[in-house]
């Protein structure tokens, strides 16, 4: 088990540190495509070396264990699933974000209510950004200053106003 841990977060920590490599050199454009690329990519050819290298992987390891690799990429799987989600919420623009960094820049002092408005919360950071994202992943399509759904985005919209309402939860567009 400890086998499968240390192959996980190995495996993983060399994604986090290509991610990152790449990303401080090269100007990403689509960064969930290029972290899917990356973190489930990686485990491919991660079997396809230990197939072509099997003394040398034998050298370091010991006796290979397909078992332990097996639950190694179920769990960095899992991690990257994870990571990605999350990498997507640090990427963008972030309202909650820009009020606790604005509060933080006026400590220890603190900030009156009615100076909270930062200049973050304009159109192009709220949904500008958003939008342009959207256009790209081909959900909408923008024609004469007027955004429509693709059939994707029409798709997308009722897979999670579905499990909105399975949920109990209000549908996003109402609160």
């Amino acid at each position: 088990m400890e086998t499968a841990l240390f192959y996980a977060f190995g495996l993983f920590g060399c994604c986090v540190m290509i991610q990152i490599g790449v990303s401080r050199f090269c100007a990403v454009r689509q960064h969930l495509l290029w972290l899917i690329t990356v973190f489930f990519s990686s485990p491919i050819l991660a079997t396809v070396a230990i197939l072509l290298l099997p003394r040398f992987i034998h050298s370091l390891a010991g006796r290979f264990q397909w078992g332990d690799w097996a639950l190694a990429c179920l769990l960095h799987a899992s991690l990257s699933l994870a990571y990605a989600l999350l990498f997507t919420g640090i990427a963008g623009h972030s309202p909650s974000m820009a009020i606790l960094r604005r509060v933080d820049d006026s400590m220890p002092r603190g900030l009156r209510r009615e100076l909270l408005a930062p200049e973050w919360f304009t159109n192009e950071n709220l949904s500008g950004i958003r939008h342009r994202n959207l256009i790209q992943l081909g959900l909408l399509v923008e024609s004469h200053a007027v955004l429509r759904l693709t059939s994707a985005g029409q798709a997308l919209v009722c897979l999670f106003v579905f499990f909105r309402r399975l949920l109990g939860l209000n549908d996003l567009a109402t609160g």
